[in-house]
Parts: C-alpha cells; sequence; structure tokens
C-alpha cells in the first residue's frame, strides 16, 4: 500500500491484498482510494468513503466486505474490476453514486444487508 500526501485528503494506492480486521479506514476528503492489480480487499472492520472522497476498484480488483462499507460519495470499479461480495453479517450504507459494471459481479449474500439513500447503478461496463 502507498500514500501520497500523508496529511488528511491524501490518496491511498493499493496493489497488494489489504485486510482490515477491526478499526476503521476512514477515506478523508478530498481523498482517493484505488485498489487494483488483482488485489483482494477484505473489509471486516468499518471502511468509511466519505462524502468528499472517491474509491476505484481497478482491473482484476476485488472488494470482500465482512463488516460495514459506508460509501458517501462515488464508487466506481473499471470494466475489468473483479466482482464485490457483501457476506453475511456485511453492512453497505450507502448514501452517494455506487456503480457496479464490468466482468466483476455483484454478491449480496443470505445475511448481509444493503441500506441505501443515494443511488446504485448496474451497468453492463463502465470503460
Amino acid at each position: 500500500m502507498s500514500i501520497a500526501d500523508q496529511s488528511l485528503g491524501g490518496s491511498i494506492w493499493i496493489e497488494g491484498t489489504p485486510n482490515l480486521t477491526g478499526g476503521t479506514l476512514q477515506s478523508g476528503g478530498p481523498g482517493l482510494i484505488t485498489n487494483g492489480g488483482g488485489a483482494v480487499f477484505t473489509n471486516s472492520g468499518t471502511m468509511d468513503n466519505d462524502a468528499d472522497s472517491n474509491f476505484v476498484l481497478d482491473d482484476f480488483a476485488k472488494l470482500i466486505n465482512n463488516w460495514i462499507l459506508h460509501q458517501r460519495r462515488v464508487f466506481n470499479p473499471s470494466s475489468r474490476s473483479g466482482g464485490i461480495v457483501d457476506q453475511k453479517g456485511g453492512t453497505l450504507v450507502n448514501s452517494g453514486t455506487f456503480n457496479q459494471g464490468g466482468e466483476g459481479g455483484f454478491a449480496n449474500l443470505t445475511g448481509a444487508k444493503i441500506i441505501n439513500s443515494g443511488r446504485i447503478n448496474m451497468f453492463v461496463s463502465l470503460l
């Protein structure tokens, strides 16, 4: 993981396999989280993408949510991104724009939930 500009509002590029177990990953604005290179991002804590930040699920990357993902601005996958899996016990809270498209699928498994007051868009491909 590399962090550009470590002050509030920096960007995080993930090319490995981050696992958030407990704790909180806060993307403060304006910020950007990019998960790519085939990496699997597993969230078992609280991930907060605030109203001034963006999350990009890049080529061949996958997002697994086991706990709470707060999505307040924009979530975008690339056209070759992997899937998004909201596991049993996972909660996706969306008040921004959550886009899903490309090669990966979206799975909200039994025991998981979605709380939506924003927009969820399903596309064949975004790019």
